[in-house]
């Protein structure tokens, strides 16, 4: 039987409550600074806030982006990660092509920061020296020690009087003098392999892949979590676009109350800690795999520090901004109660497509591509609880307890008495 298959029950309920990897682009909703100076007002803080020196160095100690940020990425970075055959077993691709796949999610995560003089030179199989931010490459990328999170970046800068900005001015503050990126080798294979069994992609793990690198480097740069640190913005609406002059890059900041569960539309690539988001997440979080590109917010904290002149504007053309209720097109919509009938009610199974008493692993991918909206949602009537042609976080999730617990389980006494998950 399918459900004695070794791990199921594990990949299933990682699969559902743990892939989620990072957040979602859209509008603006204020930045962070990595290295904030909570003593001092928003304008003075940004001004001051560590960032990568655009002057010629004075001397080999003294690291510098006048000729590119020098990124330095470990050997046999995907082998490290210990889900190289793994991944191209399932899905048929030799290991030479994976390599190369990782190696391109690394850099265009890397350089998804590029603008006007903020440049970097990625160099792959590099003598990275790690745990140590001072030596190797200006930033190191390898397999190492990140706790329970998907990444983490050690950062070290210090203090100069002449510190030289990218849009020519000098202003005394912090410049980072190196720092190193470790990557979580156990959460990024959990994270592979519940992409894999929920049936996701080979792009979509590299978009994940892509996004993480993009998170970490985003904090080699300068930039905080800003759903954690105190929140910039530049009026009091944390969803609408900010606009950064770069002649004047802090003028308008202001630190203005964090938002609180925003729609997961609009949460930009540095928001931190979403490697334990709400499952509900789910399904615009994989949607945001499609397009790993910074997010606006993301723009406009790199524009603080590294304010460009070569464009006349530091905000980048985007479609029309969400409203901050943009996630209500996840949630069900509103149907008529069904009429009762005189006919007996049948046994439901919720996400049994194939009406066999039983719900599968194949099932439930099933109804995560109808989610997704790469399959028709008449090939699985079954998962649509409540009737309205959509499948919904709540309805993939209580197909996956009708997996675990047994269809017998969640038998409802009528059809509208279905149980809810937890």
């Amino acid at each position: 039987m399918w459900l004695a298959a070794p791990g199921f029950r594990a990949i299933l309920l990682l699969a559902i409550s743990g892939i989620a990897l990072v957040g979602v682009r859209s509008s603006a909703l204020g930045f962070t600074l990595f290295d904030d100076r909570v003593d001092l007002p928003a304008a003075q803080a940004a001004a001051v806030a560590a960032r990568w020196n655009a002057a010629t160095p004075s001397g080999p100690d003294m690291p510098s982006l006048y000729d590119a940020i020098q990124v330095g990425v470990a050997p046999n970075l995907l082998s490290q990660l210990g889900i190289a055959d793994e991944v191209a077993r399932h899905y048929g691709v030799d290991a030479d092509a994976l390599e190369e796949l990782a190696r391109r999610a690394v850099h265009d995560g890397v350089r998804s920061w590029e603008h006007g003089p903020l440049r970097f030179d990625v160099v792959f199989d590099a003598p990275v020296v790690p745990q140590s931010p001072r030596e190797g490459y200006e930033i190191d990328i390898f397999v190492g020690e990140a706790g329970t999170f998907f990444g983490w970046t050690y950062a070290t800068w210090r203090y100069d009087a002449e510190r030289l900005l990218t849009n020519g001015s000098r202003v005394p503050g912090n410049a980072f003098v190196g720092a190193d990126i470790a990557i979580n080798q156990s959460r990024v294979a959990e994270a592979a392999r519940a992409l894999m069994a929920i049936g996701q992609p080979l792009e979509v793990l590299a978009a994940a892949f892509q996004v993480l690198v993009a998170h970490e480097v985003g904090h080699a740069i300068g930039l905080g979590h800003p759903n954690e640190g105190r929140f910039l913005d530049t009026d009091n609406d944390p969803f609408n676009m900010m606009f950064i002059d770069p002649r004047d890059p802090v003028r308008d900041l202001q630190v203005w109350p964090n938002p609180r569960n925003p729609p997961v539309a609009v949460l930009p690539i540095m928001w931190g800690g979403l490697s334990q988001t709400d499952p509900a997440s789910l399904l615009a979080l994989l949607r945001r795999l499609r397009d790993p590109s910074l997010a606006p917010d993301d723009v406009a904290g790199r524009d603080v520090l590294y304010p460009s002149l070569e464009s006349p504007s530091a905000t980048p053309t985007r479609s029309p901004t969400p409203s901050p209720t943009a996630r209500a097109t996840w949630s069900a919509s509103p149907t008529p109660t069904p009429q009762a009938t005189a006919t007996p009610t049948p046994r439901f199974c919720p996400g049994d497509c194939g009406g066999d008493g039983s719900v599968t692993v194949d099932e439930i991918v099933l109804l995560v591509n109808i989610a997704l909206d790469r399959v028709s949602q008449d090939q699985c009537r079954a998962g649509d609880r409540d009737g309205n042609l959509q499948i919904t976080i709540d309805e993939i999730v209580l197909a996956v307890r009708s997996a675990l617990l047994g269809c017998e389980a969640l038998v409802p006494t009528s059809p509208n008495q279905l149980p809810s998950p937890s």
